[in-house]
């Protein structure tokens, strides 16, 4: 997608992950980490395999629980504007409440 004309850029900037992010919000009301992710970032699972070159078999697996790897955690981080420890604390997060 273009811009129009004389519309500036959206700078994307990495934010923080904490009880305010809008992930940990949905996380705490039951949603699983990846979908939480996916939904509050808005972006679909054919956009994510653009950005992140995983397979939409294995994000598929993700939304089922399975254990991402570094890698992973690493491209799908920096595909949402969080820190990898951000991520790796909302995994956390959502696994402590089930």
């Amino acid at each position: 997608m273009g811009r129009r004309k004389g519309e500036r850029r959206i700078v994307r900037e990495v934010r923080e992950y904490n009880a305010d992010h809008p992930v940990a919000i949905s996380i705490c009301s039951g949603s699983r980490w990846f979908d939480a992710w996916v939904a509050q970032m808005a972006t679909p699972y054919p956009v994510l395999t653009k950005r992140t070159k995983l397979a939409e078999d294995r994000l598929l697996q993700f939304s089922h629980d399975a254990e991402p790897t570094s890698a992973e955690i690493e491209v799908l981080a920096a595909t949402w504007y969080v820190t990898p420890e951000g991520l790796l604390k909302s995994i956390v997060q959502a696994k402590a409440r089930r």
